[in-house]
């Protein structure tokens, strides 16, 4: 028995010249977008995103000395809290932390 053949039929693709026209004569017929796509054979959701308005990203310029800048909260300047080991060493928490994580710090 053999099985049977699927083909998938390339979407088709608008060019913005194409898209820009259809927008002008949907604002022009004084149809619902809905109403517009079904008398012109175009997906609804895709007209959709067409009309809708893109939301511009804000662009982050890159620091030129090659560091990025951090922002320090306010309570970080303080300790949450402070460990001093038998070693000397001493390790500061500047947030809240988990008994588990602080007793794994501390092995």
């Amino acid at each position: 028995m053999e099985e049977p053949t699927v083909t998938r039929q390339r979407l088709s693709r608008y060019t913005s010249k194409q898209i820009k026209e259809y927008i002008k004569h949907w604002r022009k017929s004084g149809l619902s977008k809905k109403a517009f796509c079904e008398s012109n054979n175009i997906n609804y959701y895709t007209f959709v995103g067409w009309t809708v308005p893109k939301k511009k990203k804000k662009a982050i310029p890159a620091p030129s000395s090659g560091f990025i800048p951090v922002k320090v909260r306010e309570n970080a300047v303080f300790p949450f809290a402070e460990v001093y080991c038998a070693n000397g060493s001493r390790i500061v928490f500047h947030e809240a932390v988990g008994a588990r994580y602080l007793r794994d710090m501390t092995k």
